[in-house]
């Protein structure tokens, strides 16, 4: 079985013409990438890069992670602290205040 970074060796006659990746090659959907970041005025805290299938996924999951830090770090509430999301792309899709959720 092979994990999802591996590569084969295509080789029909037994000769290596080259190594391919088999989700590109069996034509897989890719799920976006998204950034989830904890900011206030700068970056407080990077909470890393999902793949999620859309981006009212990212919405939400940014929803869960807000409420999430609101009851884990009581701290940073009151602090104008928000999870920010942006895609692949730089793109903004989201900000969640920590505050208000």
């Amino acid at each position: 079985m092979l994990n999802s970074g591996a590569s084969v060796v295509l080789s029909p006659r037994g000769d290596n013409y080259g190594r391919w990746n088999w989700q590109e090659n069996c034509n897989l959907p890719r799920m976006p990438k998204f950034h989830f970041k904890l900011v206030d005025t700068r970056i407080v805290a990077d909470h890393g890069v999902h793949d999620l299938v859309d981006e009212t996924a990212a919405q939400i999951e940014a929803i869960r992670l807000a409420r999430s830090l609101r009851a884990t770090r009581p701290e940073r509430v009151g602090r104008n602290c928000s999870v920010s999301v942006v895609d692949e792309q730089g793109k903004s899709i989201c900000i969640i205040p920590v505050d208000s959720i």
